[in-house]
């Protein structure tokens, strides 16, 4: 069967993104954003505001999920790191080396490639940055829960 085609909405053009740097959105809506010059793709995927967007900044629990486009590599690791928070993140690609360089660079606790939430409870789990304090699984839960003291006694 072929992809369902998904109907255009506030989140994207509903024309095609300009081919030229000197063509102008015809999307009336987006033209408050970038003021209807496109830097390289259609101006609503690739405005500021989307970038600072609530939803990309904040860590929500809850079956949300963001889509940014991008050109270059770095530029998805520079939005994947631009927030306070770094709980996890997933990659989905069918080249094992940019997995790994990509994963790298990522400054996630977790990081999920061609899957999502597929964990060994053995494996440590925790946040970077605000997200979280310390690793839960593995040795590294023991060390966590562990309160360590020291009885030094003269004879």
């Amino acid at each position: 069967s072929s992809p369902r085609s998904i109907p255009p909405s506030r989140s994207t053009c509903a024309t095609p993104p300009p081919t030229t740097s000197s063509a102008r959105c015809s999307t009336p809506r987006h033209a408050p954003s970038c003021s209807g010059r496109p830097p390289r793709r259609c101006c609503a995927c690739n405005a500021p505001w989307r970038r600072s967007a609530r939803t990309n900044q904040e860590e929500i629990f809850g079956p949300v999920v963001t889509i940014m486009p991008f050109d270059e590599e770095q530029e998805a690791i520079a939005f994947a790191n631009a927030t306070t928070y770094g709980l996890s993140a997933t990659i989905w690609t069918e080249n094992l080396k940019r997995a790994h360089r990509v994963a790298h660079q990522l400054k996630s606790g977790i990081i999920w490639i061609n899957c999502w939430l597929l964990r060994d409870l053995r494996t440590p789990f925790g946040g970077m940055k605000q997200s979280g304090v310390g690793r839960e699984g593995g040795w590294e839960a023991i060390r966590f829960f562990t309160e360590t003291k020291n009885v030094c006694i003269k004879l």
